[in-house]
């Protein structure tokens, strides 16, 4: 089997006949007792596919997998500890029909797995090997040959997701605002990710791009690439100051990203408070999902975006701590409170419980000082947006961790809930629940700085 085969490839093929899985042959194997990965947080799946030799994960770090089969019917199971995807998109069926197998399956657990479950018509023998520094996972037919499996490595960059080649990258800037475009020569699988506000990532599994990089200018400060060991594409971004929200189109084939920086002005109403407004989750986190698909991220980020505009009509300042579907951790978002000198703190979340009849909405604080607020903004948005009252809940929150500036998270509805999972996605309702928070911030100002129309002075203790 190994003749003709360079002494590389030779090396590969003893490796992979010693990390060959099969169901009743190798029960203990090295993939079970390697160590999981360092940063279980980092390891994201890159693609996944049906190929000729079987199903194909590619991952940008090594995997640890759990390995299983369930009977009647007939199931091979696969745990993935500790993972993101770097596209919703994949969190689907994919059909096979080849041999006894019919399909795939992929779903998040609660504990923040991915499991992997592929469907057989009768109990089927598999493999599963693990290649490339245990990076990329192969769940194939017993049969397949150690020297296909081999080849299938060489071509890596095959399979879906990788080889994303991009064609151009320009940017341009107007006005404060900067246009960032990559023009790709294929569908893009892609993930943004905010170090803070001022700096954010592009990264492409297995992309590359050779030609110019766009130049600083005013706003942009800066541009660079890199590609990780693992063959993720890097494109760095700095810009001028924090003070930019960022907005992400993608056109309908998925070949052309848009990215696009507007500069903001945090006190654009003088002598008006600033509130800082922060959508939950984000990017390769997706938060709680409904039963129907809906994502809490982006549930939040719509209900972000109605805030804000609800706020400026009402000559109230706003920033968002994410405008478009980035990652984003939570001590950026705190370290954003001081940056801009916020003087409130909102951050919006969708609930989630078993029982799918679960609703209402609930604010919660952690710091004393905050608790005025929070009943402010129940007390409105439940009477205001007709909401059921689940009350005001001290816990302690990390993201409301500021004893400064008086923050709150507002929990709108049940996203486990079907009814309230399509009511979070609605504009109308996002709006309606909007306006309503508008007015408990006003009438908590009202009651603390002086006057409904304007402050004697800035609600905020920074200097």
């Amino acid at each position: 089997m190994m003749v003709g085969m360079s002494p590389t490839m030779r090396r590969l093929a003893a490796n992979l006949l010693r990390l060959m899985l099969g169901l009743g042959v190798v029960a203990s194997s090295g993939a079970s007792k390697a160590a999981p990965p360092a940063k279980p947080r980092d390891v994201i799946i890159e693609s996944i596919g049906w190929r000729d030799v079987g199903l194909v994960v590619q991952a940008n770090a090594p995997l640890d997998p759990q390995i299983f089969t369930l009977e009647k019917p007939f199931r091979f199971v696969v745990d993935l500890p500790a993972v993101e995807l770097a596209d919703a998109n994949m969190a689907h069926a994919i059909p096979v029909n080849a041999g006894h197998v019919t399909q795939v399956r992929m779903a998040r657990k609660p504990d923040g797995s991915v499991r992997l479950v592929v469907d057989c018509d009768q109990p089927t023998k598999l493999q599963v090997m693990q290649l490339g520094g245990r990076a990329t996972l192969v769940i194939g037919r017993a049969e397949e040959t150690n020297a296909a499996l081999a080849n299938l490595f060489q071509k890596g960059g095959s399979y879906t997701g990788a080889g994303q080649e991009i064609k151009k990258l320009w940017a341009r800037e107007s006005n404060g605002k900067v246009t960032l475009e990559l023009q790709a020569a294929k569908p893009l699988t892609y993930q943004l990710f905010e170090e803070d506000p001022a700096h954010m990532q592009v990264k492409i599994p297995a992309g590359r791009y050779v030609g110019f990089l766009p130049l600083p200018g005013k706003c942009l400060a800066g541009a660079k690439v890199r590609t990780t060991p693992e063959g993720t594409w890097l494109l760095d971004t700095s810009l001028a100051d924090a003070n930019y929200q960022l907005t992400q189109a993608l056109s309908k084939d998925r070949t052309r990203l848009t990215l696009t920086w507007t500069h903001q002005d945090p006190h654009r109403f003088a002598g008006r408070p600033l509130v800082l407004i922060d959508a939950g989750h984000g990017g390769a986190d997706p938060g709680a999902l409904g039963p129907a698909g809906g994502l809490e991220k982006a549930a939040c980020l719509g209900m972000a975006h109605a805030l804000q505009h609800a706020l400026w009509k009402h000559n109230l300042n706003a920033m968002l701590t994410r405008g478009a579907d980035a990652e984003l951790y939570l001590e950026p978002r705190l370290h954003m409170i001081d940056q801009v000198k916020a003087d409130l703190f909102i951050s919006l979340h969708a609930n989630s419980h078993t029982a799918p009849d679960s609703n209402g909405t609930v604010t919660f604080y952690r710091e004393t000082g905050s608790k005025p607020f929070a009943e402010a903004i129940q007390r409105a948005v439940t009477s205001l947006a007709h909401r059921p009252d689940r009350g005001v809940k001290q816990e302690r929150l990390y993201v409301l961790r500021n004893p400064h500036v008086p923050s709150v998270l507002l929990e709108t509805g049940f996203i486990s809930n079907p009814t309230e999972e399509r009511l979070l996605a609605s504009s109308p309702f996002q709006a309606q629940v909007a306006e309503a928070i508008v007015a408990g911030v006003e009438r908590y100002v009202a009651a603390n700085q002086g006057t409904r129309l304007g402050l004697a002075r800035p609600l905020s203790s920074s200097p």
